[in-house]
């Protein structure tokens, strides 16, 4: 998520972390990234002039507008819980790239029709309706993902 978030600087965005509620908008809500460092980054409100700083650890997702063409980190396979968490979902997402799916977070939120397009390590990368037509694009902690509904 480091990497992703690196390339987003400047760029303003939907910052969804652990620390949101299921299912209702996130906390950091069109926050402009400023710096992303030592794994964490760190966000303003352009409204309130409000920095915070998140530990990169409890981003669960980031969307932002079309645009920027993200690189992703090829996958690795590490030992451990990366091992056993990380690359199943990981390869599972793979065999899925260009279908919609519904996404359960380990918090609860709930994302519906998301479409895959690629993953990286820890990372998927798609596109999703957030109302009235506004199309994003959304990078989401492979490790956040509890549940994939299959299309």
């Amino acid at each position: 998520m480091q990497n992703v978030l690196r390339q987003l600087i400047g760029q303003q965005v939907i910052l969804g972390t652990v620390a949101d509620e299921p299912n209702t908008p996130p906390l950091l809500f069109l926050v402009t990234i400023d710096d992303v460092n030592d794994f964490l980054v760190t966000v303003t409100d352009p409204n309130t002039n409000i920095t915070n700083v998140v530990a990169i650890s409890a981003v669960t997702a980031v969307l932002f507008p079309p645009g920027p063409e993200i690189e992703l980190e090829p996958p690795v396979d590490f030992p451990g819980e990366c091992h056993c968490v990380e690359r199943p979902m990981r390869e599972l997402l793979k065999t899925l790239i260009t279908s919609n799916v519904n996404l359960r977070s380990r918090q609860g939120s709930f994302a519906q029709n998301v479409s895959i397009q690629r993953v990286g390590l820890g990372i998927a990368y798609g596109q999703l309706d957030i109302g009235g037509g506004n199309i994003v694009d959304i990078a989401l902690s492979i490790c956040e993902i509890a549940q994939v509904e299959l299309p």
